[in-house]
């Protein structure tokens, strides 16, 4: 038996570095958590260190 969620989620993604991506995402972040809305981030690729920002 297959079970099955319905979780919505938003994949941010770009062909290179330095396109913005990370700044977006904060912005959306604390466009969703001012609705009062849970979410988490997640930050993917060898650049752990932009992963702070996001928490």
């Amino acid at each position: 038996m297959k079970i099955s969620y319905n979780i919505p989620r938003i994949l941010i993604s770009s062909h290179k570095g330095g396109s913005g991506k990370t700044i977006f995402t904060i912005g959306l972040i604390y466009y969703f958590k001012s609705m009062g809305l849970n979410l988490s981030a997640f930050k993917k690729g060898p650049d752990y260190i932009d992963a702070g920002w996001l928490s």
